[in-house]
């Protein structure tokens, strides 16, 4: 359960490529297959998504019977730029972009900011009902929709959230997410996702902080050096 989006992204050599199927959603979904796992998605796409990425999930093996198509709304769009130190920026830093040619860089558009669009573009939690699975992966949800989704999956399978709009929790606070920690199995949040909401902590502290709040495992993302991993008074790198 989560977002389909079309991407826009600058890479730190200067490349970049444009109107690329992407969102936690779908690759969520292509990991679970990549690791032979039988995965289904749930998710609202706009009139401009490219159906030749949905038909490939399909080839893939992954469900798409949960995907709605709305022509009357546009996809949510994202725009990405990558630095030589690993670092992301979002939307897309315009100096990282200044050599695309003009008709590509109106492309780097970024809607995210658009909440009546991020809505639109998620399910429900009524829409998920009926629907089982062995577990659950909810991705970048909107604070005023933690609760309703996790309640709509709480006792059908394992839970797992990734962390939710992070520009959302830097601006109303952590409320929303210390609410739903504790119902859910394992939290996926990532260090740049804690420097925009919790920009005070330590990333040594991070874990310590989320088990606090209730989490039972916690998955910390940390780029290219691997993730945390700890449950039960245990912790260990990955």
């Amino acid at each position: 359960v989560g977002g389909f989006t079309v991407d826009a992204v600058a890479f730190a050599d200067g490349s970049y490529d444009v109107d690329r199927p992407g969102g936690n959603g779908f690759w969520a979904a292509m990991g679970a297959a990549l690791a032979g796992g039988a995965a289904a998605v749930h998710v609202v796409v706009g009139a401009d998504f490219p159906l030749a990425a949905l038909d490939r999930l399909s080839e893939c093996g992954v469900g798409v019977d949960g995907i709605h198509r709305r022509s009357d709304i546009p996809n949510l769009r994202v725009s990405f730029s990558y630095a030589p130190d690993e670092s992301r920026a979002h939307p897309a830093d315009p100096a990282a972009i200044v050599h695309v040619p003009l008709a590509d860089r109106a492309r780097f558009l970024d809607t995210t900011d658009r909440a009546d669009l991020l809505h639109a573009t998620l399910p429900a939690g009524t829409d998920l009902a009926g629907a089982s699975a062995d577990a659950w992966y909810l991705g970048l949800l909107p604070a005023s929709r933690l609760r309703e989704t996790v309640d709509a999956v709480r006792g059908h399978g394992w839970t797992l959230l990734d962390c939710p709009d992070r520009r959302e929790l830097a601006q109303s606070g952590n409320g929303a997410l210390r609410d739903v920690l504790p119902d859910v199995h394992v939290f996926l949040p990532s260090t740049s996702d804690a420097a925009v909401f919790l920009p005070d902590v330590a990333e040594r502290d991070l874990s310590a902080l989320f088990h606090d709040w209730g989490a039972d495992a916690v998955v910390l993302k940390c780029g290219s050096r691997g993730a945390v991993l700890s449950r039960g008074g245990r912790r260990w790198r990955v």
